[in-house]
C-alpha cells in the first residue's frame, strides 16, 4: 500500500509490555497519514474527534505543540528542517529507544560535565573513537555478549542516520533483530550442550573412582576375615562378630 501511517512519537513511554513480553506501541495522537506518491500532503491525525470538539481547534494545537515539545528529544531531523516526513522517522526514534535500552540512559539526560551532553552526541562519538560497546549500560558488567550488543548497537546507529534513505526500513529491522534472536538462542543450545559434556565426563570419571573404592573395601573385609580364620584371637572374632550384628540390625 502505498498510504502509510507514521507514528510519530515512538519512544520508551509509549511501549509497553503485555504478559508474555509482547510489545504494545500506544498513543496515536499525533499519527500522521503519509501517501508515497504525494509526501507533503500529509494529514494530520488530531486524536479522537471527541478530543478536536471538547478542546477546540486553538487548544488542541497547542496541546499537540507542548506534546512535540516534550518529544524533541526523539524527533528525526526532517522535523526540523520541514521535510516531508515518512515512515523512516518513526524508524530514527525507534534507534534512539534501542539504545536507551543497551545504555540504559534516556537521551534526554543532559551532563553538563561531560564532552557529550546527550546520548546521541556520546554514541556518535564513541562509534569515531571505535569503542561503541563502551556505551553498554555499566550495570551488566561483563555478563553480556559482546558480538550481540555490538551488533545491536550498529543497528541503532543506523537506524538514526541523518538522511532518511540511509535508515533502514522496519521489515530491515525487524529481520536483523531475528538473527541476533537466533544467535542469542545458538549460544544457549551451545552452553546446553557444553554442560551435559561436562556433566557426562564428571559421571563418568565417578563411576570408575566408586568401583575402586568399593573394591578395596571388599578387598579389605576379605582381608580382616582371612585374617580372623586364619588367626581366630578372640579380639578379632569380637570385632567381626559385632561387624555382622550392626550389619543384621
Amino acid at each position: 500500500s502505498k498510504i502509510k501511517i507514521v507514528h510519530g512519537n515512538i519512544n520508551a513511554k509509549n511501549i509497553f509490555l503485555d504478559k508474555t513480553h509482547a510489545a504494545k506501541l500506544s498513543d496515536f495522537g499525533l499519527a500522521t497519514i503519509y501517501n508515497e506518491e504525494d509526501p507533503f500532503a500529509a494529514i494530520k491525525a488530531r486524536g479522537s474527534r471527541c478530543m478536536g470538539f471538547c478542546l477546540g481547534e486553538k487548544d488542541l494545537n497547542e496541546f499537540e505543540a507542548e506534546r512535540i515539545s516534550r518529544r524533541r528529544v526523539y524527533l528525526a531531523p526532517e522535523h526540523a528542517l520541514g521535510k516531508a516526513i515518512t515512515v523512516k522517522a518513526d524508524v530514527y526514534s525507534y534507534g534512539i529507544v534501542v539504545l536507551e535500552i543497551v545504555s540504559g540512559r534516556s537521551n534526554a539526560e543532559y551532563n553538563p560535565n561531560q564532552e557529550a551532553d546527550f546520548l546521541l552526541d556520546t554514541a556518535g562519538l564513541l562509534r569515531q573513537q571505535g569503542k561503541l560497546l563502551d556505551l553498554v549500560d555499566k550495570k551488566l558488567g561483563s555478563s553480556f555478549d559482546k558480538k550481540q550488543a555490538l551488533t545491536l548497537l550498529h543497528l541503532a546507529m543506523e537506524c538514526i542516520s541523518q538522511s532518511p534513505t540511509l535508515r533502514p526500513s522496519m521489515s530491515e529491522v525487524v529481520a536483523k533483530l531475528s538473527d541476533i534472536k537466533a544467535s542469542a538462542s545458538e549460544v544457549v543450545s551451545d552452553i546446553k550442550a557444553s554442560a551435559s559434556e561436562v556433566v557426562s565426563e564428571v559421571v563418568s570419571d565417578i563411576k570408575p573412582s566408586a568401583s575402586e573404592v568399593v573394591s578395596e573395601v571388599v578387598s579389605d573385609s576379605k582381608a580382616s576375615a582371612s585374617e580372623v580364620v586364619t588367626n581366630p584371637s578372640d579380639s578379632k572374632v569380637s570385632a567381626l562378630t559385632s561387624c555382622f550384628m550392626e550389619c543384621i540390625q
